[in-house]
């Protein structure tokens, strides 16, 4: 028996309770702290008593303090991975500082808040880590603030109390020394903090999302930004200085921008189901950079189950377009946009949870610059921002010569069906360098498919994506940023597979995205074949099932 239609404001009745505390909890870890104050140690409001009573016992609200009153400026951390179990968070962190390095491992009580409970976790690995470093000093700590389940120990006697006086002026006196080292090492701590938020931003993604394409095929990602747009760590499909010239020049502090259409400017993700959500970043008045993050919806409206019709020939056909939108204007929720949102999907509870993912995602990302920002400084944090995108620079700079010939050298493949009876259709890129400017020019192309295959490429896309293609081959320890997509001119044919004319359908664009992979690491076989792998990326075909009442 079919159920009857809910009304809008059944739908929300019914989803509140089941969203609320996600979100809620997503959202405290995401709140931001004031200009110059300290990060904050957050308290899960669904921990009862006896939960409490078995929260780890090495931790307590001062962990940054407690870092930062030991080593100064000269420390920082990365989550190298996590489990989730269902009465357990377990994570593995790693603690550098002053030159030294230690990983351990944290606990904390699963109830639930998955976020909460990563947070707790990770507090726990550090406090580890730090004793393992500084031992008396963690020792002292501990005497001094206390922590209600730690079980009390006779006080250290005279020549423990010297020993432990000792090693803390030791470690003062080595950070006054340290203190021009301090100041050099700032943009190293900012990338791998910002490194660690990045990942941070993806465990609540992925943890907290409830469709199977964010959850399990793993298809969203995170990016943060520096004040102008550009990309600090992370991906995007989005340009965002153009998509943020174009149509968000008016942006103030609790603003959240949504967008899923990738012919508006500056793009969006490849296809319409792909939404993305945009959080400007400001300490105070001043704009110092933005966190985003996307995600595959379930469903976004059209003819088709899940919003991939394989016949369509016009992106009208599959589904829902957003423009870039304020979700948020002042931090006031835009509930009209939410109810347009809801009445174009079949999807309506696992759409409305993922939406509120991406937001949690992004505050997550807000808070650690901020985080950063009272650390170090604006100033400081803002140069190490740009040293970030000057390294990317330097490394491009010395790559392509070294691997694009003077004379241009080409390669082409083909993508055999676009689902309607129509192809082959063929990939070429040429490319060559001048001096240090490394040229792609994918003319020779064919023309965009009549079926739903196509891509809408951003030029700063293919750029990120052959700047990862070379780094990760030369150093896959480098996190690439947006410093380098200057030194490649792109040229993309209008109106060709890879850069359609509107209304072209894109539902489909992962045969022709796969393919375009291939194609960029054939093209350096003539050049530097040490650099090319096997072609993987495109051996793919789609089964679409649709029953006949969907």
């Amino acid at each position: 028996m079919n159920k009857p239609d809910l009304s809008l404001e059944e739908l929300a009745e019914a989803n509140k309770s089941e969203f609320d505390r996600l979100f809620a909890t997503q959202m405290a870890l995401g709140t931001p702290i004031a200009a110059g104050g300290a990060a904050q140690t957050l308290t899960s409001p669904h921990l009862t008593e006896k939960d409490a009573d078995n929260a780890p016992s090495s931790v307590g609200p001062h962990i940054t303090t407690l870092l930062t009153d030991t080593y100064a400026q000269a420390w920082s951390y990365e989550i190298v991975e996590h489990n989730v179990e269902p009465g357990e968070v377990r994570v593995l962190c790693r603690l550098t500082a002053m030159g030294q390095t230690r990983m351990q491992f944290g606990t904390a009580v699963n109830d639930g808040n998955i976020g909460i409970a990563l947070q707790r976790a990770t507090d726990d690995a550090l406090a580890r880590c730090h004793a393992d470093l500084a031992p008396n000093t963690h020792a002292d700590f501990v005497s001094v603030h206390g922590h209600q389940s730690t079980p009390q120990v006779p006080g250290p006697g005279p020549t423990d109390a010297l020993r432990q006086s000792e090693h803390i002026s030791r470690v003062r006196k080595a950070n006054t020394r340290a203190g021009d080292d301090v100041e050099k090492s700032v943009p190293y701590i900012v990338e791998t903090a910002l490194r660690s938020a990045r990942r941070e931003m993806e465990i609540v993604l992925v943890r907290s999302a409830m469709s199977s394409g964010i959850r399990l095929q793993r298809d969203a990602g995170t990016m943060i930004a520096d004040a102008n747009g550009h990309l600090l760590v992370g991906h995007t499909e989005t340009d965002l200085p153009k998509m943020l010239r174009a149509s968000m020049p008016d942006l103030a502090p609790g603003d959240v921008i949504l967008h899923s259409d990738p012919y508006s400017p500056g793009g969006a993700g490849g296809h319409l189901n792909d939404w993305a959500v945009v959080t400007p970043i400001f300490l105070g008045t001043r704009l110092v950079g933005f966190s985003s993050a996307y995600g595959h919806m379930t469903d976004i409206g059209s003819e088709s189950l899940g919003s991939n019709s394989v016949t369509t020939h016009s992106i009208f056909g599959e589904g829902l377009r957003v423009p870039p939108i304020k979700l948020y204007k002042n931090g006031n929720l835009n509930h009209e946009a939410l109810a347009i949102l809801a009445s174009n999907t079949r999807a309506p509870a696992a759409n409305h949870n993922d939406l509120m993912t991406l937001v949690a995602a992004t505050k997550i990302g807000e808070a650690r610059v901020l985080e950063l920002c009272a650390r170090f400084g604006e100033r400081s944090y803002t140069r190490a921002s740009e040293i970030l995108l000057e390294q990317t620079h330097r490394v491009m700079r010395a790559i392509i010569p070294k691997y694009f010939p003077i004379e241009p050298q080409s390669f082409e493949d083909y993508v055999d069906d676009d689902g309607c009876g129509n192809g082959p259709f063929r990939l070429k890129v040429t490319i060559w360098r001048e001096e240090d400017k490394a040229y792609l020019d994918w003319t020779g192309t064919d023309v965009q498919a009549f079926g739903p295959i196509n891509l809408h490429l951003q030029e700063s896309t293919l750029q990120n994506l052959v700047g990862r293609y070379l780094l990760r081959r030369i150093d896959p320890e480098m996190e690439p940023s947006g410093g380098g997509n200057s030194l490649f001119d792109i040229t993309l044919p209008e109106g060709s597979l890879i850069k359609t004319a509107f209304p072209a359908a894109l539902g489909s664009r992962r045969h022709v995205l796969g393919r375009l992979r291939d194609v960029i690491n054939g093209v350096f076989s003539h050049s530097a074949d040490s650099l090319v792998v096997a072609a993987g990326e495109s051996n793919q075909g789609l089964l679409t099932f649709i029953p006949e009442d969907a």
